[in-house]
C-alpha cells in the first residue's frame, strides 16, 4: 500500500466595475492520502518544487498517516489570472451600457438598475465550479436575477449579495448573467456600485507545483482468513502481521476481539524483521456462535496492534463476508379452508427466500399433499418472471370408487344447505371418479434448475389444482422440504430447510468433500522399505479425523513420520490418524517397515470419521 497525492487549487480574484482585476489570490491544498482501511503508512517524505508562482515552501517529513486519513498542506501562489470579468450597468435589461458620455451621472430618484456580469475563460483548459459573488450597497432593495442564465443563483437580501454558480466554462468561451435591483440615488455611481469576488477551479494545475512522495510507505500489513471447522458454528480465524518497512519494528502487545468478546490478549515484546512477503507473527483463534448459524453469515472482529512507544496500528472490519446458503420457507393455500363436498379449485403457494449470502443455483422441493388434494400444474416465478420448473409425482395414487351411499349423502347435504337439485346433481361425485384412501399421501417433487436466486430474492411456486373433500385445513398440511444448492460449486454449504408451522429450522451439510490418496513403495536397504502416503485435500472443506489404513502383510512396522500422526498396528494393517487436513493442503505419511522377502504392495484406504 502506498500513499497517493491529491492536488486542489482554487483561484480567487476581485474585480472593480470597469473589468479591471485589482487583486488575485490563488491557494491550494496538497493532500497525501492513505487509501487503506487497515494499514498505517509510515516515514513519508513530501516534496514540491518551489517554482516562481508557488509562495509556500513544501518539504515535509510525515511521521505517519493512519488508515483512511490524509495529511493536508496548504500553500499560496502568485498566479496571473486568465479569467476576464466585465460588468455593465444597464437600465434596459439587455446588456447595453447606459449614459456612455457621462459615467458619473447621479440619479435623483430611486432607480431600477440592471448589471450584466460576464466571465470569459482565456485559459487553454476548462475552468470549473465558478462562483461569482456580487455585493451591493447596504440600502439596496429587491435583488433578483433575470432569466435566462446558466447555472444557479442565490439571493441573500440581508447581506445584499447575489451568488451565481456555473459548473463549467470551456476554454475561450464566456457566460453572462443580468442581476437587477432598486438603488437609492446617493449610492448610484455607475461602475462603483460594489465589489465582485470570483472563485474557480480546474482539473489542470493552475500553478507549476510538482509534488512527489519518497520512500516505501508500505510498512505494516494485517491479514485475516476464516475457515470453517467440522463443528457447527465454529470458525478458525487466522491473523498475521507483515512488516514491509526498511527497519525492524517492536510488536508490544496484541488484542483480538470477536463479536465483542476478547479472544486473545498477550504481551509479546517481539521484534519483527523487515520482509516483503512472509507473515512474521501469526495467531489463530476459535470463533464460536451461541446462535447458530449466524456466525457463518457475518461476524465482527477487532484487532489492535501496539507497534512502538509512539504508534498504534488498528484494524477493524464489520460483517466479514463468508458465503453461506440459508433459506426461509413459507407454505400457504388459497382458500386456506374448505368445508364443502363439491370440487373446489385450490392454489398452493410455496415461497422460498434466500436469506443467506450465496447465490442459489438449484432448488429441490419435496411436498407432501393430502390424498384428497390434486395439483395438475406448477408455476415458478422469480422477480415477476417465470422460470422453468420440473414437476413430478413420486408416489402412485391408490384409487377406490365412491360408494353410492356416500354419493347420496353428498347430494343430501347439498340440499340441506339450500342448494338446488340441479346443482346437487352437478355436484354428485360419479362412481368412476377416483378417490384416494385417507392413509395414502401424495409426494410431489419440484426442481428448479439453472436458477440465479440472489441474496434477498424470493422464489414463488404456485401449485394449481383442486380439493375433493370437505373440511380441508391448510394449517394442518404437511410442511415442504427444501434443498438449496449454491450456484458456485466451490461453496461448501448446502442447507436443508423445513417449514413446520411458522418457524423454519435449518440443517447444514458439507457437500464437496474430496481427496487424493496414493501409496508409494521404496526399498531403502536389504529387507527395509519405506511406504510414502501423500493425502491431498481437493475439496472445499477441511477433512477432520482422517483414518488411513495401509496393509503391510508379510512386513513388520518399524516407525513413521511425522510424529504428529498417531499410528496403531492392528494385525497386518497400520492405521494412521490425521486430525485435520485443510483444503488444498497435502499431508505426507512415511512408514518404515521391515520384510524378510519382497514386500507385497497394496494401496492404502481412507476413511473420514465425522
Amino acid at each position: 500500500m502506498r500513499a497517493v497525492i491529491h492536488l486542489e487549487e482554487i483561484l480567487n480574484f476581485k474585480a472593480d466595475a470597469k473589468s479591471k482585476v485589482i487583486s488575485t489570490e490563488s491557494s491550494g491544498l496538497l493532500k497525501v492520502i492513505n487509501p487503506s482501511n487497515s494499514t498505517t503508512l509510515w516515514g513519508i517524505k513530501l516534496d514540491a518544487s518551489n517554482e516562481a508562482d508557488v509562495l509556500t515552501e513544501i518539504q515535509d517529513t510525515i511521521q505517519h498517516i493512519e488508515a483512511g486519513t490524509d495529511y493536508v498542506k496548504e500553500y499560496k501562489t502568485s498566479l496571473t489570472s486568465q479569467v476576464v470579468v466585465t460588468e455593465i450597468v444597464d437600465t434596459n435589461f439587455n446588456g447595453e451600457e447606459i449614459n456612455k458620455l457621462n459615467r458619473d451621472l447621479t440619479f435623483n430618484v430611486d432607480q431600477n438598475l440592471a448589471f450584466m456580469i460576464k466571465i470569459e475563460n482565456n485559459y487553454d483548459f476548462p475552468i470549473k465550479n465558478i462562483t461569482v459573488e456580487k455585493y451591493f450597497p447596504p440600502d439596496t432593495k429587491d435583488l433578483r436575477a433575470i432569466e435566462p442564465y446558466t447555472g444557479e443563483t442565490t439571493v441573500l437580501e440581508d447581506e445584499k449579495l447575489i451568488t451565481w454558480t456555473v459548473p463549467e466554462i470551456k476554454s475561450k468561451e464566456s457566460k453572462a448573467i443580468i442581476v437587477a435591483c432598486i438603488m437609492h440615488p446617493k449610492n448610484v455611481q455607475p461602475y462603483v456600485t460594489g465589489k465582485i469576488v470570483i472563485k474557480c477551479e480546474a482539473d489542470n494545475k493552475l500553478s507549476s507545483l510538482v509534488p512527489s512522495i519518497d520512500g516505501d510507505s508500505d510498512n505494516v500489513d494485517l491479514r485475516l482468513k476464516a475457515e470453517e471447522t467440522s463443528i457447527p458454528g465454529q470458525w478458525n480465524v487466522d491473523f498475521g502481521l507483515r512488516n514491509a518497512s526498511e527497519f525492524e519494528i517492536l510488536l508490544k502487545h496484541v488484542i483480538i476481539s470477536v463479536n465483542g468478546d476478547v479472544k486473545y490478549k498477550e504481551e509479546l515484546n517481539t521484534e519483527l524483521e523487515a520482509t516483503n512477503e512472509d507473515l512474521i507473527w501469526k495467531q489463530q483463534i476459535l470463533a464460536e456462535s451461541d446462535h447458530y448459524p449466524e456466525i457463518t453469515k457475518d461476524f465482527d472482529y477487532y484487532v489492535l496492534y501496539d507497534i512502538t512507544e509512539h504508534s498504534v496500528i488498528s484494524y477493524e472490519k464489520e460483517n466479514d463476508h463468508l458465503n453461506v446458503l440459508k433459506v426461509n420457507v413459507s407454505k400457504s393455500f388459497e382458500p386456506n379452508e374448505v368445508v364443502t363436498y363439491a370440487l373446489t379449485p385450490l392454489i398452493g403457494i410455496i415461497e422460498i427466500t434466500n436469506t443467506g449470502t450465496s447465490t442459489i443455483g438449484k432448488i429441490e422441493v419435496e411436498d407432501t399433499i393430502p390424498p384428497f388434494v390434486v395439483f395438475d400444474e406448477v408455476i415458478a416465478e422469480l422477480a415477476d418472471r417465470k422460470v422453468d420448473v420440473i414437476f413430478e409425482e413420486k408416489k402412485k395414487i391408490v384409487h377406490k370408487p365412491v360408494e353410492t351411499e356416500e354419493r347420496e349423502k353428498a347430494t343430501f347435504e347439498m340440499l340441506e344447505e339450500g342448494g338446488m337439485e340441479e346443482k346437487a346433481k352437478e355436484a354428485e361425485i360419479p362412481v368412476e371418479q377416483e378417490q384416494e384412501d385417507v392413509t395414502v399421501q401424495r409426494k410431489y417433487h419440484y426442481r428448479v434448475k439453472e436458477l440465479k436466486l440472489e441474496p434477498g430474492q424470493s422464489l414463488r411456486l404456485k401449485l394449481i389444482g383442486e380439493v375433493r373433500k370437505p373440511k380441508f385445513d391448510g394449517n394442518q398440511a404437511s410442511p415442504a422440504e427444501i434443498k438449496a444448492f449454491a450456484e458456485q460449486p466451490t461453496v461448501p454449504f448446502v442447507i436443508e430447510a423445513q417449514m413446520d408451522g411458522k418457524e423454519p429450522y435449518l440443517v447444514v451439510a458439507f457437500r464437496r468433500r474430496s481427496y487424493e490418496l496414493t501409496s508409494i513403495f521404496k526399498k531403502i536397504g536389504e529387507n527395509n522399505y519405506e511406504i510414502e502416503i501423500p493425502i491431498t485435500n481437493t475439496g472445499d472443506v477441511a477433512l477432520d479425523n482422517v483414518i488411513i489404513t495401509q496393509p503391510i502383510f508379510n512386513a513388520e512396522y518399524v516407525g513413521h513420520t511425522p510424529p504428529t500422526v498417531d499410528v496403531t498396528v492392528e494385525g497386518a494393517n497400520v492405521k494412521c490418524h490425521v486430525k485435520q487436513i485443510k483444503p488444498t493442503e497435502t499431508t505426507t505419511i512415511v512408514l518404515q517397515v521391515r520384510a524378510d522377502g519382497p514386500l507385497r504392495q497394496q494401496q492404502a484406504t481412507i476413511r473420514i470419521e465425522d
